[in-house]
C-alpha cells in the first residue's frame, strides 16, 4: 500500500462518487479505523482534505482529554466547528475509552453547548450505550450508523423513548421495505440517508431509497432536510467555557 498516495485515492473516489450519484453534500470521515490512530494527524488530514471541496462535509473525531495527551474537549469541538465540520465521531472502544459519566461527559458537555450532532457507528456503541448518553444529553442531537440487521425490535422503542436520536439509513439497516417501516413507526424527521460507502458499494442504499414507497415531502426530508436542519441548528459564536471538572 501506498502511504501517501492511498488518502489521495479514497478522496479521489468520494469527489467521482458524489458526482456521479449526484450527490449534492456527503458527510465523510477517516476510514478505516485500524488506520487511524492518530487522531490528531487523522483530523488533520480529514478537515485538509474537505478543505477545498464543499461537497464533503468533516465528521472527525473527538475523544476525552483525560489522559493529557489532547487538547481539551472544548477546544477540540470548536476548533472542528471552525473548519466546517457537520458532526463529531466517537469511536470509544477503539479509542480505549469508556461511556461512563467521568470519562464521557466532558465530551458531550461540549458537544451539546454547540449542538454539533455525536456521531456514533454502532459497532463501536450498543443500544444500551446510546440510550444511556440521549438521557443524560437530551439537548445532544446523536445519529447512529451502520446499525445491525434486524434490529428493529431494539430500534423502534429506542427512537420513539429518546426525540433527540437520529438513524443514518442505508448500508447495513437494508431490509426490505425498512424505511417505509421506519417511517410508518417514528415519522421521517429523525431519519436521516446514508450509503455507507466505501465500506459499502453505495448503490444499493441509493436504490432503496429512490424506489421507497414513501411521498416526495418524506424523501426529501430523509435525503437532504433533516440533515440540513441539524447542521443548520450547530451553535457557532463566541468561546464556551466549560463547567465539568
Amino acid at each position: 500500500m501506498n502511504s501517501e498516495r492511498e488518502p489521495q485515492l479514497i478522496l479521489d473516489q468520494c469527489l467521482e462518487m458524489t458526482a456521479r450519484l449526484k450527490i449534492a453534500g456527503a458527510f465523510v470521515r477517516t476510514e478505516p479505523d485500524d488506520l487511524s490512530i492518530d487522531i490528531e494527524l487523522s483530523n488533520r488530514l480529514l478537515l485538509d482534505a474537505c478543505k477545498s471541496f464543499p461537497a464533503l462535509i468533516p465528521c472527525p473525531v473527538v475523544v476525552p482529554d483525560t489522559a493529557g495527551d489532547l487538547p481539551p474537549v472544548l477546544d477540540q469541538v470548536e476548533a472542528h466547528i471552525r473548519a466546517g465540520a457537520g458532526a463529531a465521531l466517537i469511536r470509544p472502544s477503539f479509542d480505549h475509552w469508556d461511556l461512563a459519566p467521568w470519562v464521557a461527559d466532558g465530551p458531550f458537555e461540549a458537544l451539546a453547548a454547540r449542538r454539533l450532532p455525536l456521531y456514533c457507528v454502532m459497532r463501536y456503541m450498543s443500544f444500551t450505550q446510546a440510550a444511556e448518553v440521549a438521557g443524560r444529553w437530551p439537548g445532544l442531537p446523536i445519529v447512529l450508523a451502520e446499525l445491525p440487521y434486524a434490529c428493529q425490535r431494539v430500534l423502534y422503542p429506542l427512537l420513539e423513548r429518546f426525540g433527540n436520536i437520529h438513524v443514518s439509513i442505508g448500508a447495513v439497516l437494508a431490509n426490505h421495505l425498512g424505511v417505509e417501516d421506519l417511517v410508518r413507526h417514528v415519522g421521517a424527521g429523525r431519519l436521516l440517508f446514508g450509503t455507507g460507502f466505501p465500506r459499502f458499494e453505495p448503490m444499493m442504499a441509493l436504490t432503496q431509497f429512490t424506489y421507497a414507497e414513501l411521498g416526495e415531502q418524506d424523501k426529501a426530508a430523509i435525503g437532504a432536510g433533516n440533515w440540513r436542519k441539524l447542521w443548520s441548528e450547530v451553535k457557532r459564536g463566541k468561546t464556551l467555557t466549560s463547567t465539568w471538572r
